[in-house]
């Protein structure tokens, strides 16, 4: 099903949600980055204990890829953009960002 040409207003709504996704994906893999690492260091398993350390890693993980499968969509057709982070067109619908 091809996808009309979208007006001038609406590229740019696409163009600002586009953005807003990419900053929250970009966000939470900073989040995922310290949050991984304080679990793996020596003080997050001194707080938490090796095997409760293990379970929260898991829990984060388990937790980590469908937010990011939700939320890193093309906000035109809904299609994942998978694991890249920086995306210029949408490879389902053709939109430029």
């Amino acid at each position: 099903m091809p996808f009309p040409t979208p007006t001038p207003t609406e590229h740019e709504a696409y163009r600002r949600s586009y953005e807003r996704r990419r900053v929250g994906m970009l966000g939470l893999t900073g989040v995922a980055a310290v949050v991984l690492g304080v679990l793996f260091s020596g003080r997050g398993r001194r707080w938490l204990g090796e095997e409760q350390a293990f379970v929260a890693w898991l829990c984060f993980i388990f937790l980590l890829g469908p937010v990011g499968a939700i939320v890193w969509r093309c906000p035109r057709c809904a299609m994942s953009f998978g694991r890249r982070l920086s995306v210029d067109v949408c490879p389902e619908c053709g939109l430029t960002f």
